[in-house]
Parts: C-alpha cells; sequence; structure tokens
C-alpha cells in the first residue's frame, strides 16, 4: 500500500511536470534486487507488475483544436519576431493535427511566413508547396500564392540567400574504394582500456577531411522539444522544416524519403506506443532509443523472420567485428551493418548494471504493448530472445553511440564514426550535422597514430572544458594519472613561448576579425600556423588557433550543409 501511494504521488507529480517516470521507478524500485544482482526477468516481471500507471500511459491523440492552439501560440511568437519558437510551435501544431484536416495546410503556410521573413525564400517555397498539398484553405490562397510570387522574384533579382557553397567540405583526399565515405589510408586497431578504434595509416595534415557518413541509427531527445527540431531518422534539422509523422503525435522528419525509410526500418514497431516512450524517455536520455532502434533495425535486415534473427544472434554475441571489412562500395547491405553493430565487443559495466536492466525492462514491456509486436512475437522464446537482446543493445548502444554537444539532443550509431575514441585533446573534429557525420583533421596525425575525436570536453575550449562525460571516466592525456598525460601537462605548462609564435597569434586574431576577408584565407592561415608550430603543442596559444579553427571548419560544414538544403528545395520546385 505504502508502494501505491508512493507512485500515485509521482503520477501527480509527472502530471503537474515535476517527475519523471524513469525517476520514479528508479527511485521505488525494491533495492533488494540491485543488491543482490537479480536476473532481468525479475525486473520485467516488478515493471509489470508495480510500475503500469507509471509505464502504460495514454497515447495521445491527433486533434484539430490542439494542432490549432499550437499554432495561434505559435503567432503570437512570430508577432514578436521569435522567429524559432514559432516554428516549433507550428511543429507541433503539423504533430497534432488531423490528416486531411486543413490545420496542416495551416501551419505549413505559417511556417513559409517564418522562412520569408528571415529571407529563406527556397525554404518558404518549400513550405507554400507543402500548405497547397495539404488541404489549405481556398478562402485563404490569394495571401499564400502572393507570398509565393513574391519569394520567386526575390530569387529571381537574386536575393537568395545562395545555392552555392563558400567551402566544399566533402572527403579531400584519397578515398577508399570499398568505403567511399572513408579516406584511404584508414585502419581499425584494437586499443588497451579503449578497445576498437581508428588508426591512421599514413599521415595526415590539418584540414583533411577523412569520413562523411550517414547515420545508419538516430535517436533524438524527447527533452526540450528536440523531437520538433529533428528528423527522427537522419538527425537532420533541415533548418526546421520538417514534416509529421501522419499517425503518432512527437516524431518528424526531414523529407518523405526518411519518414518511409524510418517506418520500415523501426517506426512501425514504436508509432502505436510512442507517446509510451516519450514518457519513459524524459529522462532516460535519447540513447535508450536506440537500444529498440537497434533490434528492430535487425529484425527488418532479417525479413522479419524472429527465428532466422535469433539463431544467428544468439551464436555471435561479443564476438567482435571490423566495420572497415564491410563493402559499401555497392548497395547498403543492412543485415552486414547490423550483423557488423550486434557482434560489438562490449566490456561488463558493473556501476550502471542497475540502469541497463531497468531502462531494458521497461522498454521490453511498452514495446509488447505494440500491435505489430504482439503480431511477431507470439511464442515466449521469441519474446525472451527480445528481452535479452534489448539488454546486449543496452550496451552496445552505450559503447557505440556518438554523441556531440551540438547539436544537443540527438544520438546517431555508424558503422565507421563509432569506432572513434574520445579525447580532450582531440585530433580531429567530428560534426554532426544535416544528415551528415563529418570528421576533419585539426592538427597533424602522423602514421601509426590514433585518430581521436571528442564526445563534449576539449581542453582548449572553454566553453566545452568542463561538459561532463557520463559514461565513463576519461583517462585521456588530458585526465589520466600516467606517463604520456604527465607528459602533456608538462608541455602544457612550458614557460618558453616562442616570441614569433605569440606575433602570429596576433596576426591571426586580427586577420579574423578583417572584413572581406573570405573564411578560406583565413582558415588556411590557421592551418599553416598550426603546421609550423605542431612542435609546440600543447602550448595554450597553439590551442587558442586550433579552437579557432575548430569554430570555423564547424561553420564551414553547417553552412554548406544549409545550402545544399536550399539547393534541393529549389531545383525541386523552380527546376534550377
Amino acid at each position: 500500500m505504502v508502494l501505491e501511494a508512493e507512485i500515485d504521488e509521482f503520477v501527480r507529480n509527472m502530471e503537474a511536470g515535476k517527475e519523471g517516470p524513469y525517476d520514479g521507478i528508479k527511485w521505488l524500485f525494491p533495492p533488494e534486487l540491485e543488491a543482490r544482482r537479480a536476473d532481468l526477468t525479475e525486473y520485467r516481471d516488478v515493471i509489470d507488475a508495480r510500475f503500469g500507471s507509471l509505464v502504460y500511459i495514454s497515447e495521445l491523440v491527433k486533434k484539430s483544436k490542439t494542432a490549432a492552439e499550437c499554432r495561434q501560440a505559435g503567432n503570437q511568437r512570430f508577432t514578436v519576431k521569435r522567429w524559432h519558437s514559432a516554428l516549433l510551435n507550428y511543429n507541433e501544431g503539423l504533430c497534432f493535427a488531423e490528416p486531411g484536416s486543413e490545420e496542416l495546410g495551416l501551419a505549413y503556410a505559417n511556417r513559409s511566413a517564418v522562412y520569408f521573413e528571415q529571407g529563406d525564400y527556397e525554404l518558404a517555397l518549400h513550405n507554400i508547396d507543402l500548405a497547397k498539398r495539404h488541404n489549405y484553405p481556398e478562402r485563404l490562397m490569394a495571401k499564400l500564392l502572393d507570398r509565393e510570387a513574391e519569394c520567386k522574384r526575390k530569387i529571381e533579382n537574386g536575393q537568395s540567400k545562395g545555392i552555392v557553397p563558400a567551402l566544399r567540405m566533402g572527403i579531400n583526399v584519397e578515398i577508399n574504394p570499398k568505403i567511399p565515405f572513408l579516406a584511404k589510408g584508414i585502419g581499425m586497431k584494437q586499443y588497451p582500456g579503449l578497445g576498437r578504434g581508428l588508426i591512421a595509416l599514413k599521415d595526415f595534415q590539418p584540414g583533411d577531411v577523412i569520413l562523411d557518413e550517414k547515420p545508419e541509427l538516430c535517436a533524438v531527445s524527447f527533452n526540450n522539444n528536440f523531437s520538433y527540431h529533428y528528423c527522427f531518422h537522419c538527425g537532420s534539422e533541415f533548418q526546421t522544416s520538417l514534416i509529421p509523422c501522419p499517425k503518432c503525435t512527437n516524431h518528424m522528419y526531414c523529407s518523405e524519403s526518411c519518414l518511409e525509410t524510418d517506418w520500415k526500418q523501426a517506426h512501425r514497431f514504436e508509432c502505436a506506443v510512442a507517446m509510451k516512450l516519450f514518457n519513459i524517455s524524459l529522462t532516460s536520455a535519447s540513447y535508450g532509443r536506440l537500444i529498440g532502434r537497434l533490434f528492430f533495425y535487425g529484425l527488418t535486415a532479417f525479413g522479419d523472420n524472429v527465428q532466422q534473427m535469433m539463431t544467428w544472434c544468439e551464436q555471435n554475441y561479443d564476438t567482435g567485428s571490423d566495420p572497415l571489412q564491410i563493402d559499401f562500395s555497392t548497395e547498403r547491405d543492412p543485415l552486414k551493418i547490423f550483423k557488423a553493430l550486434h557482434s560489438t565487443k562490449v566490456k561488463p559495466n558493473p556501476q550502471f548494471e542497475h540502469d541497463f536492466k531497468l531502462i531494458t525492462a521497461c522498454y521490453y514491456q511498452i514495446y509488447l504493448k505494440s500491435p505489430q509486436v504482439q503480431a511477431i512475437f507470439r511464442k515466449r522464446t521469441h519474446r525472451n530472445f527480445m528481452l535479452r537482446c534489448l539488454h546486449h543493445y543496452a550496451l552496445v548502444t552505450w559503447t557505440l553511440q556518438s554523441d556531440t554537444p551540438r547539436p544537443p539532443g540527438v544520438s546517431t550509431i555508424t558503422p565507421i564514426t563509432s569506432l572513434l575514441n574520445h579525447s580532450c585533446d582531440p585530433n580531429a573534429l567530428t560534426v554532426i550535422h544535416s544528415g551528415r557525420i563529418v570528421t576533419v583533421i585539426l592538427r597533424p596525425v602522423r602514421e601509426g597514430a590514433q585518430i581521436f575525436t571528442s564526445y563534449g570536453p576539449r581542453w582548449w575550449d572553454p566553453k566545452l572544458a568542463d561538459y561532463e562525460l557520463t559514461s565513463f571516466a576519461c583517462q585521456c592525456v588530458v585526465c589520466g594519472n600516467h606517463p604520456p598525460g604527465q607528459k602533456w601537462r608538462a608541455a602544457l605548462q612550458r614557460a618558453d613561448v616562442p616570441k614569433q609564435m605569440l606575433l602570429e597569434v596576433s596576426q591571426i586574431a586580427k586577420l579574423v576579425e578583417r572584413p572581406g576577408i573570405v573564411d578560406a584565407a583565413k582558415m588556411d592561415a590557421m592551418k599553416q600556423f598550426i603546421m609550423r608550430h605542431t612542435r609546440a603543442y600543447p602550448l595554450p596559444a597553439l590551442g587558442e588557433i586550433v579552437r579557432l579553427y575548430a569554430v570555423f571548419l564547424e561553420d564551414a560544414i553547417q553552412s554548406e550543409n544549409e545550402t545544399r538544403e536550399r539547393l534541393t528545395v529549389r531545383a525541386e520546385l523552380l527546376g534550377d
């Protein structure tokens, strides 16, 4: 009775927005199960028997009234020029709009007004087209057509933000013939304490783009309206110009292609329980969603044949894999990719063992409420396999997920990028943006060196220096109390800073601020400086230029992606 009263209190707090359900389950879960390291099946049964009111909530349905309220909230923000907030309100309205209702057309038209005000005329046209194809009311059509004509006029007059990227940030070195999104001269190696990692088989220089991969799996956090901000299939923002899942109220996509692919790959199993997943995921992080998505990705790759999937998977837990052996030069093979991901060697993590079991049990019970899952997993042996697999994938996704501070709320899994290990002193920059994962060399990498990226903290970036890594204790040269770390910190604190270096740092700082100098010239000056003074690394003066270089590289990648998006839209609508 005490537990029931406490659960009722948590439900009230949830409804008031004070608590998340996963927090409640963790707090109220019988501590003796964790203490005696209870079996996963006990966790499953306890969740079902005692926490149903926290897990099995009702699904939200699409309602025109709710959609109109969201749209009206967006209009209020539009009037005070809070463009981004308005777009998020309109996106929420799209998610709640009933299929076939005029609310869809109205929300798209409202979005077109935001893009018009921002000077994004291609995206304005894109949303005008969406509005016309989704029941925009005839009584208001004249105003929409006037906006369409004005957008075309401005584009013809050269007032577009541009469709030619200032810099192209694709792979600019020799390409691996078997993996056309990876540079040639990169291999995989096992590193003590780190597991798999990428090794340079040749020298690489600053500015070398060595990886340009698309996410294989993506999960978007439900916190902070991220689900109205990013595509659930590829993680693209598409400048917030997303389309809704026609069935549930919290999944959006950057294109019909992503919507259709994600439905086939994973979302058909999630859609009917989307609100339950939303609810439990609020405080269990976006990585939790990757657990089920990896499982359903595999099931789809096996043609929904659970028995075949079970037979193979049960024999290949933790056997190890080398994704660099997959031939990506022909059509992508999801089954080969899934097998490589499933076979990932993972180290037991006693610190999070309880959390892994708990989150697995929660997601398992929710997925079993999905009619699509029920139709396929009829046998107890198959359901038990699903439970075991989800638990294994809790460890796999914890190991493989690629997170960066930007964009927040998006976690991805890819065959190659997932091999990059973290260092707070990275020699490469990884940018996740617009459905691309681009890795660029920041400072010289010699043959035989490991290629490191950062999952957040970078010693030379004050904004990220205190970014918290929650999944492991970092032992890189910045953090580790070992001889390489001691040597690195001694070099950092050297007093004999060359005067010429300080002079050049000052010159670059002035160059960066000088108007009329293209970014390519500024970036080349930074690159040459880093190469000239690489022996002085990690002196803070050199670290500051690496930081600036990373900022310009990230901006260049994002700018290129946004330019590509405008070009794609223009080609589709205007035939350019």
